[in-house]
């Protein structure tokens, strides 16, 4: 797993008797993104990060006809117990990898956090006690 924040774009405003800025402003804040790749090609997992008819049953998944960002809530867990919450993020999976002796199919998942729409935050992360 991947776990990214982009940096945040500041613009400048300088003046001519000064090398040095005089002030910054943040034009577009940072966002988080994560990525990760699973093994588990269940038809429950694919209905979950891909989508589909809702038709999905214990050994058959349809795709849906068209590509689609899925709105979900994340709760991401690390080994040493500390939680990242995302209360709204955009999902997007695709199916990838080779078929082989030594290979097996992945599903990658690419989640963006996105602004709550409740004046929350976009994530948190809460460490254990």
């Amino acid at each position: 797993m991947t776990l990214s924040e982009t940096e945040a774009t500041v613009q400048d405003f300088n003046v001519e008797e000064q090398d040095a800025p005089v002030e910054q402003a943040i034009t577009e804040s940072s966002k988080l993104e994560v990525t990760w790749r699973a093994y588990d090609l269940s038809p429950a997992m694919l209905e979950k990060v891909k989508g589909g008819d809702g038709t999905t049953v214990a050994t058959t998944w349809e795709a849906p006809n068209k590509s689609t960002l899925l709105k979900l809530a994340l709760e991401i867990e690390t080994d040493n117990g500390s939680k990242i919450q995302i209360p709204r993020a955009n999902v997007m999976a695709r199916i990838d990898g080779t078929v082989g002796r030594e290979d097996m199919l992945q599903i990658e998942v690419t989640a963006t956090a996105l602004d709550p729409g409740d004046g929350g935050a976009p994530f948190s992360v809460v460490f254990p006690v």
